[in-house]
């Protein structure tokens, strides 16, 4: 889609940017800052990667499977909460009371 399309890029674009600015640590003298860098160039190009393909087939498979079931990832949340109105519509209703303090 074209919202895809144009977020991607901007994504792109913003992680190249962050990925020259860790690589730039390569002029450092220290091997600490090196390896800092060049770790956190690849971390960068890996999560853009990972969030360009990763995140839109979870968001699919959602849609598709998943979006219609109540409480798919825990079905015992689903008995509790039923459990949870049971027990609210039997208590008296203690909005009314005057509480002192």
């Amino acid at each position: 889609s074209h919202v895809y399309s144009h977020a991607a890029v901007a994504m792109c674009v913003t992680s190249a940017t962050t990925v020259l600015a860790f690589l730039s640590n390569l002029s450092s003298p220290f091997i600490g800052i090196k390896t800092f860098g060049i770790f956190s160039a690849l971390l960068v190009t890996v999560n853009y990667l990972a969030v360009i393909t990763f995140f839109p087939t979870v968001v699919l498979v959602y849609d598709k499977h998943l979006a219609h079931r109540t409480y798919w990832c825990a079905p015992c949340v689903a008995r509790l909460r039923r459990a949870y109105r049971r027990r609210r519509a039997k208590a008296p209703d203690t909005d009314d009371v005057e509480t002192t303090s």
